[in-house]
């Protein structure tokens, strides 16, 4: 299954069980999620995600204990590593930091 398929399957799940209680299901960690991703966005985002797997592993975590070190939920850390989720600059440095690295590291293709 593909990187994209995977994110709108989610998205899908998602919408489907949330809609009713949510209201709306444009909310992922707190921030309005953009639904205009760019063939750009989209790379970057999968680039960032097999970066931060790569570094994850590189240091020895499970997806849990990098997610205890962020502050944020396994899920929504694989969500992150599967490239699905857009993230602000200070979760980029608080996963640098996780994982041993720095933010630059995590973008560069």
């Amino acid at each position: 299954m593909s990187r994209l398929m995977y994110c709108t399957r989610v998205r899908q799940t998602l919408k489907t069980t949330f809609t009713s209680y949510l209201g709306r299901i444009d909310i992922v960690g707190g921030s309005p999620v953009s639904h205009d991703r760019t063939e750009s966005d989209i790379n970057i985002l999968a680039t960032l995600g097999r970066n931060l797997r790569a570094a994850r592993l590189s240091a020895g975590l499970t997806r849990q204990e990098a997610a205890a070190r962020v502050g944020i939920a396994p899920s929504f850390f694989a969500q992150i590593e599967y490239g699905c989720s857009d993230l602000d600059l200070k979760l980029l440095g608080a996963l640098a930091d996780a994982v041993g690295c720095d933010a630059p590291q995590l973008l560069t293709f």
